[in-house]
């Protein structure tokens, strides 16, 4: 079965922690920030990752990233196969993307999403040292933070987690901290749970979640607890 799962997440949310499971069970994952490096690096000319983001959302409206993400995908289809992760949504209008993707192409599709409150998230921003164009300040995680809950000084980079959150078939709770270096196991069974019902399901013509037999599964807020 053709599948892709996006994943949606604030920054520093957590999206890193859930695709290596995913992984294993044989899905290739693409990071669609890696979309905005690799075109910078074809263009071999200076410019931030917003620049370019804020070009494309011009250009194709606020499902850019997914657009630009995809052509990337299909450019390379021995190695992204027939089970795809999409990491780093942040756009409403990149689930819409995908969901009208699938529907057309054959493929089955997903939206996971990732929660973790204000306070957690700021720790976690403080404390990365991976992504060297991020400011690492208070500052700069209140224009992030605000950037993605689509403060109206920001609406025209189109990020609305939240919503996106909203349109999730499943949520991680993703607030606990690790334990030894390790996810705690609460949150690894939440995420196992989430990618064996994928795995066991399809969506039938009306776009509803059935299993092999036709059969009608719960998911998104029915399916959380």
């Amino acid at each position: 079965m053709k599948t892709i799962v996006g994943i949606t997440a604030f920054f520093s949310g957590g999206k890193g922690i859930v695709s290596p499971y995913f992984q294993q069970e044989g899905y290739q994952v693409y990071e669609m920030s890696d979309a905005l490096r690799e075109e910078l690096k074809e263009r071999s000319k200076r410019g931030t990752l917003t620049e370019l983001a804020t070009e494309w959302r011009k250009e194709h409206g606020f499902g850019a990233m997914a657009i630009e993400s995809w052509k990337r995908v299909q450019a390379d289809p021995e190695k992204f196969g027939d089970k795809i992760v999409i990491s780093g949504i942040r756009s409403p209008e990149e689930i819409e993307f995908f969901q009208e993707l699938a529907a057309e192409n054959g493929y089955q599709y997903y939206t996971v999403g990732i929660k973790v409150d204000k306070e957690p998230l700021m720790k976690r921003y403080l404390n990365r040292e991976d992504r060297s164009e991020d400011d690492r300040t208070i500052e700069g995680f209140e224009k992030q933070w605000n950037t993605e809950n689509f403060a109206p000084e920001f609406q025209f980079r189109g990020q609305n987690v939240p919503a996106c959150l909203a349109m999730a078939d499943w949520i991680i709770d993703n607030n606990k901290d690790f334990v030894d270096g390790k996810l705690p196991d609460e949150t690894v069974e939440q995420i196992k749970e989430i990618i064996s019902q994928i795995e066991g399901m399809r969506r039938n013509a009306e776009g509803q979640a059935v299993d092999a037999e036709g059969r009608p599964i719960a998911v998104g807020k029915e399916a959380k607890n």
